[in-house]
């Protein structure tokens, strides 16, 4: 079920990252966030959001070079 709600996506970007940055760190990655901080809140599941983005960061360090 979703629960939708207003959240700011820099937020859940920058704590995916945060989350994220022991593991970049091991693989010799660098994480950048370039999302605008001024963005608009957004209506999504704050709990789906982070879970597709930490599968995105974590295949991108899987699967980024040093």
């Amino acid at each position: 079920m979703l629960r939708a709600a207003p959240l700011q996506v820099s937020a859940t970007v920058d704590h995916v990252l945060a989350a994220a940055s022991e593991k970049a760190a091991r693989r010799r990655v660098t994480l950048v966030s370039e999302v605008e901080v001024a963005l608009p809140a957004v209506s999504a599941d704050a709990e789906k959001l982070a879970w597709v983005l930490n599968q995105l960061v974590d295949n991108a360090i899987k699967f980024t070079p040093p």
